[in-house]
């Protein structure tokens, strides 16, 4: 059987059905196949158009789709828990409701050998705008082709790109599936998962890209309003997962690479969350009243700038930042 064929593109959706019907078609129009699984946890008939639509044209495609509708709302990690426990296939392709494929996706998945069989695959995306029609100048990895490489090696200067799902291809032979409860809650349980599925692998990346990951405005994310939360809780992630496995230098250069890509210390990244209306007193008191002396009067000063001023610098940067259209 074909790596495709061993492959599920398992879809934790919430309640954003114009979005999940973009990313249906992204994946739908490929000219491969493999099985779609979708886990919905809207708790409500919001997205029951597109999954009847998307239902209808599987058949006529011979796409294995199917759907799971939680009776309660679980949570993005809960629902990425059952993503994995749902899936059949040995492979499974975590996938946003707001991600698009790149035309020709599956036909480079269809390409990949199966008798490495390595616990995790890299999957290259883009940044684009919140309506796909600009993206970043460069995807995050900028080699071209696929590659191995170990997990510690890669993860030196690349693991934030993992908190992304749709970079996330897991071979669910290799899962220590029991350390993901440990995770949960934390919007990165399935960071921690790989790390203690691979730390010790070789890993493949599909450097080529194949998706685009919607990340522009305040707007754009679920969780955005919660951005200091989800962006500290990464780093608690790392801390309990067997990252250490390393070695203490790998460790701590890459947790410093990581803390370089999120920012989250710098004082320009705290003006564009002022900016976006999410940074206060009280996220200061929270995570920054204990900076060193001048970074901790500079982050409160912060705090009280006025938002207005800040909103209209953070526009610019977004524009400069999406200015390239349909390179992909």
């Amino acid at each position: 059987m074909s790596f495709l064929g061993n492959l599920t593109i398992a879809i934790p959706i919430w309640r954003r059905p114009n979005l999940l019907d973009a990313t249906l078609n992204s994946i739908f129009k490929q000219n491969k196949i493999c099985n779609v699984l979708l886990i919905d946890d809207s708790v409500s008939n919001i997205n029951s158009s597109v999954i009847k639509k998307y239902k209808i044209l599987s058949k006529k495609k011979n796409i294995n789709f199917s759907v799971i509708y939680n009776k309660k709302n679980i949570g993005i990690d809960e629902n990425i828990k059952k993503c994995i426990n749902s899936v059949k296939t040995k492979y499974i392709w975590l996938l946003g409701e707001d991600d698009l494929l790149i035309n020709g996706s599956l036909n480079m998945l269809d390409k990949i050998s199966l008798k490495n069989n390595y616990p995790y695959y890299f999957i290259n995306y883009i940044y684009s705008n919140g309506n796909f029609t600009n993206t970043a100048r460069h995807p995050v990895i900028k080699n071209k082709g696929i590659y191995e490489d170990t997990f510690c090696n890669f993860s030196l200067n690349n693991l934030p790109y993992i908190g992304f799902i749709g970079s996330c291809i897991i071979n669910k032979e290799k899962l220590v599936i029991e350390n993901l409860d440990k995770y949960i809650k934390s919007y990165y349980s399935h960071v921690g998962l790989i790390i203690d599925s691979s730390i010790n692998h070789k890993i493949l990346i599909i450097s080529d890209v194949l998706v685009l990951n919607r990340a522009e405005d305040i707007n754009t994310f679920t969780w955005s309003k919660s951005v200091f939360d989800v962006y500290h809780s990464f780093f608690h992630v790392l801390e309990n997962s067997s990252l250490k496995n390393c070695g203490d230098n790998k460790y701590k250069l890459t947790k410093k690479n990581a803390y370089n890509f999120f920012k989250i210390h710098k004082l320009s990244w705290l003006a564009a969350k002022r900016g976006d209306g999410i940074y206060n007193f009280s996220i200061y008191r929270k995570y920054y009243s204990a900076l060193p002396f001048y970074k901790k009067y500079l982050a409160l000063l912060i705090a009280f700038f006025p938002v207005s001023i800040l909103f209209v610098l953070r526009k610019i940067q977004l524009f400069l930042k999406f200015y390239r259209k349909n390179i992909y």
